[in-house]
């Protein structure tokens, strides 16, 4: 904490105003990053025209996003990992459910849409969702983990 201090110019002891320790410092980060990443992906996923663009977008910005941020979720990951304690897994699900929640009801939506033109296949548009959505959030998670995750 007290390197975070001297790196934001402040002085000592000044973070404490604003964060209790160093667990609600991530926390509050953790949060920031899990709405960034939802927003990027929301943008992607508009953008996107097709399906297939539109999931490419999605798994590319899920994808740089890790990459881009991978050592604050090493730090993450290493903190948290297996499970954490009741209050950080609480905290854990309060922050990623509603994100997650996010992904998979707007593209089922989506994915209607195109087994409605003939696309692909006639499939359960909500299952398919969840299958896309955890995935790539496997991914992406495997790219933080990796030593030198490949560029693409």
């Amino acid at each position: 904490m007290q390197e975070i201090d001297e790196k934001a110019g402040g002085a000592n002891g000044t973070i404490y105003i604003y964060f209790a320790d160093r667990d609600e410092l991530v926390e509050k980060t953790f949060e920031t990053a899990i709405t960034q990443l939802s927003d990027r992906v929301e943008k992607a996923m508009v953008e996107g025209k097709s399906l297939e663009e539109k999931i490419r977008a999605a798994m590319m910005a899920k994808l740089s996003f890790f990459r881009e941020n991978r050592e604050f979720f090493r730090l993450y990951i290493s903190l948290r990992l297996p499970e954490g304690d009741p209050q950080q897994q609480r905290r854990h699900k309060r922050n990623c459910e509603p994100q997650y929640r996010g992904s998979v009801c707007r593209l089922p939506g989506i994915l209607a849409e195109v087994m409605d033109r003939g696309d692909i296949l006639r499939l359960h548009s909500h299952m398919l969702a969840h299958f896309n959505v955890a995935s790539s959030n496997t991914f992406g998670g495997e790219a933080v983990l990796e030593a030198h995750a490949p560029e693409r």
